[in-house]
């Protein structure tokens, strides 16, 4: 049998160069996939946060509006407020001052706040605003 003669003398070292090229392609593509799948995380847990404290923005703004009317107002009995659910509680401090504590939950995460309120004679004055951490389960 007579072979057959390739020219120039590549013998299929043609083939294995497409192979790694082909290799290292999948490689750089998996990383890339893998990146974006990343980022995309990250963005969905910020978009989470973001409503979350607009949320309790909310429960804070709606508290105050309602002590403005009234002094002694409770507090938010916990309500579905767009895609979560706020609630807060008032507590007197004294004469002139009240504590608000506001839940506001969204996507199984929970923040609170605690906001303490001044009465003046110009209206409510917000004098202290913090995070608390989150409930215990």
């Amino acid at each position: 049998m007579v072979g057959v003669r390739r020219a120039g003398g590549e013998s299929g070292m043609a083939l294995v160069a497409a192979l790694i090229v082909i290799l290292l392609l999948g490689g750089a593509l998996a990383l890339l996939a893998a990146s974006l799948q990343l980022r995309m995380r990250v963005v969905r847990d910020e978009t989470r946060g973001i409503r979350l404290t607009a949320l309790s923005d909310a429960a804070v703004a709606t508290t105050l509006a309602e002590l403005a009317d009234l002094w002694s107002f409770p507090g938010l009995a916990e309500r579905s407020y767009g895609a979560g659910t706020i609630a807060s509680e008032v507590r007197e401090i004294d004469y002139t001052h009240n504590e608000i504590v506001t839940r506001a939950a969204y996507a199984g995460r929970v923040r609170r706040v605690r906001v303490v309120v001044a009465r003046t004679g110009a209206g409510l004055q917000v004098s202290g605003w913090r995070r608390l951490p989150a409930e215990p389960p």
